[in-house]
């Protein structure tokens, strides 16, 4: 993503462009044809869906078994 509020200096060929919220200079030609493969809203994968259900499902255990809420009330 192209930065509208740089905070590095201005490098000749190249852009400051965030990437996974680093910030980084890539050069003008890969910002153009990107060599980061684009991740498009395909949404989690079948493993990364089962873990993050798998997490949620102990996190509710555990404030279970503590006598807890989310809302923080006992």
């Amino acid at each position: 993503m192209a930065i509208s509020k740089p905070i590095f200096p201005p490098r000749r060929g190249y852009m400051e462009v965030e990437l996974g919220g680093v910030r980084r200079h890539l050069p003008v030609s890969d910002v153009v044809a990107p060599t980061v493969p684009d991740q498009a809203d395909d949404g989690p994968t079948e493993a990364e869906d089962t873990a993050a259900m798998l997490i949620d499902h102990e996190y509710r255990l555990t404030l279970m078994e503590l006598g807890l809420s989310e809302g923080g009330e006992a």
